[in-house]
Parts: structure tokens; sequence; C-alpha cells
């Protein structure tokens, strides 16, 4: 799942004991920010217990030029504690600031969760608004 929030706090917000409520957003004005951040669950663990997910990254701009390609990004390779069911946040998440000379329109969102231990693929998509 990928979510597209302004909450600057999203990490602290995650880490309470209770269930987060976030705020998601479409768009983003000038001198705004936005956070672009990967939720997972049920990763296959190896003999030690380890989950090994990585992330492609890709922003698109309105005129199809790339903001960002990265590819291979670790975005949860550690040992699980608990329930590998639950719920897990990437370690490597998008921050956006809207800055002036950035181009108004739709930019895309891609990201491919990568679980290595499973040699499985899940893409995501979304896209925001810059205004």
């Amino acid at each position: 799942m990928m979510m597209t929030l302004s909450d600057v706090d999203y990490l602290n917000k995650w880490e309470l004991p209770k269930a987060p409520t976030f705020t998601e957003v479409s768009s983003v004005a000038p001198g705004d920010s936005l956070f672009v951040v990967i939720f997972f669950s049920n990763p296959k663990l190896n003999k030690n217990k380890e989950a090994d997910v990585l992330c492609d990254f890709k922003i698109t701009k309105p005129d199809g030029s790339l903001s960002m390609d990265s590819k291979g990004v670790p975005c949860y390779v550690r040992p699980v504690a608990g329930n590998p069911k639950n719920i897990f946040m990437s370690d490597q998440n998008i921050s956006f600031h809207r800055d002036p000379k950035d181009p108004t329109g739709v930019w895309k969102v891609d990201v491919n969760v990568i679980d290595k231990n499973a040699g499985a693929t899940v893409a995501l998509k979304s896209k925001f608004t810059l205004k």
C-alpha cells in the first residue's frame, strides 16, 4: 500500500502504541511538503527470520521527465520481530518539498516493492498535483 501524506510527523504517529491516523493529500502548494509512504505485510522470512524487501522508486514530472529513478533501494532488510503478517512501514520513503521552480501539474509515482526472499514484486502507483 502507498499513501501520500501531509503529516510531517508520520514516523512519530507510526511508532505510537495506538493505531495511527494519517492525513492523505492529492495536491501540494508552493512551500508545502508531502510524503509518499510505503506499507507492506507478510514478507517472506529467511532461516534467520529476516525480511529482504527492496524498492524501486520512480517519480515522473508532468512533462514526462524523471524527478527520481532509484532501483534496488533497501526498504526493509532486517530481522522481523513479532508476526510477519503485521503491517510494516518501509524504512525508505519519499519526502517531497514543493519548490517554486517545480512544474505544476500531475506528478506520477511508481514504486515496485520487491520481496527478494519470496521472489515476488508488487507494483504500486499513485499521483499528486502541484498547484
